[in-house]
């Protein structure tokens, strides 16, 4: 059974006075519930657009997306709040990181925001840091002091602490050198074990690695 699926979904945006602009156009796809999935193409062709929808952050103009066999496109503001908060994580290109704040402090706080103990979600925090063999000479440092391609591992191990089912990432190395990328690349993979990771990328050579 697909954990979502999306059938003859299509995508067009308001450009000006009775003036539209198709972006995506009867689009039918499926994916389990485990495993890496990479979106690739060039900038402009869709790709984040596709990934927004399945992610419940804009709507299709057309079509159906379902989750779990649910149509997510039905959902009320309370049921997509919860597919935000426990069922999905999101990694942008831009960190979006508490930057006056702690890598444990950032990496914890979805925890947190669901009530759970500070005590308990630093601790979950630190097993993420340590499956990652993270510095802990920085782990209570703040992120604006860290490198780029750290605060994109702690980006990602934020996406990972609630243990949501999937995982979507918008060009999550595109600020990144080779060495970097191909960290952050890793820790994909090993989370796509045991749930569905959908990357967008314009990085072919990068995805085939």
């Amino acid at each position: 059974m697909s954990l979502i699926k999306l059938t003859s979904v299509s995508k067009e945006f308001d450009i000006g006075k009775n003036s539209k602009v198709k972006v995506l156009k009867n689009i039918n796809l499926s994916f389990s519930n485990v495993g890496l999935v990479a979106i690739i193409g060039k900038s402009g062709c869709g790709k984040s657009t596709l990934l927004n929808l399945i992610g419940r952050l804009d709507n299709p103009t057309k079509g159906t997306i379902t989750f779990s066999n649910e149509n997510i496109n039905k959902w009320k503001n309370k049921q997509v709040e919860s597919f935000h908060n426990e069922e999905i994580g999101i990694v942008f290109q831009q960190y979006n990181l508490i930057d006056d704040q702690s890598v444990l402090y950032n990496i914890a706080l979805p925890m947190m925001v669901h009530g759970e103990k500070k005590s308990t979600s630093y601790e979950d925090a630190r097993t993420l840091l340590e499956g990652i063999g993270f510095n802990k000479d920085l782990w209570n440092q703040k992120v604006n002091k860290l490198s780029g391609g750290e605060r994109q591992r702690i980006a990602v191990l934020r996406s990972l602490i609630n243990s949501p089912k999937v995982l979507l990432c918008d060009e999550p190395t595109g600020a990144l050198d080779s060495e970097n990328s191909l960290l952050v690349m890793d820790i994909l993979k090993k989370a796509s074990a045991k749930r569905l990771v959908i990357v967008v990328s314009h990085n072919i050579k990068l995805i085939e690695k």
